[in-house]
């Protein structure tokens, strides 16, 4: 389909029907599937995570630009994750921002395309589903992962 595609991971199946009673506003009817993933240890998969590479200094949160340390960053979200990196493409992306009244929000964003071996299955399933890294309101942190092929 033309224009946008959305993909919503969530715990519980997401209520769209405030959308589908726009008229015209859904460009097809929303499809859905249940996801129970299981993993085994040494296993490889295919990943994809858009996310707001960020570090905390003196109690504020500052984004990393630099291509280095967002690959830094995600190789210590990684280990915390249950999963370690074997290979990653990395695409830094435009900066978003986002303005509520007077304050100013922006985030690094950055892409990471690549493979993982996972190193402990619950702690990856968990990951999936709680996401990666800050500013996960704002469309930052899923990770995706697929048999690699």
């Amino acid at each position: 389909p033309e224009g946008p595609c959305v993909l919503v991971q969530s715990r519980s199946r997401p209520d769209l029907s405030r959308l589908q009673s726009i008229d015209s506003y859904l460009a097809s009817e929303p499809q859905s599937k249940e996801l129970t993933p299981s993993f085994r240890v040494g296993q490889k998969l295919q990943f994809r995570l858009r996310a707001n590479p960020t570090v905390k200094r003196d109690g504020r949160r500052l984004g990393l630009y630099a291509v280095e340390e967002q690959e830094q960053w995600l190789e210590r979200k990684a280990r915390a994750g249950g999963f370690r990196v074997l290979f990653v493409r990395t695409r830094r992306e435009e900066k978003l921002s986002s303005t509520t009244g007077e304050r100013q929000a922006v985030f690094a964003a950055a892409r990471f395309d690549g493979v993982l071996v996972v190193i402990d299955p619950d702690l990856l399933v968990k990951t999936i589903e709680s996401g990666i890294g800050s500013a996960k309101g704002f469309g930052f942190g899923l990770l995706s992962v697929a048999p690699v092929r």
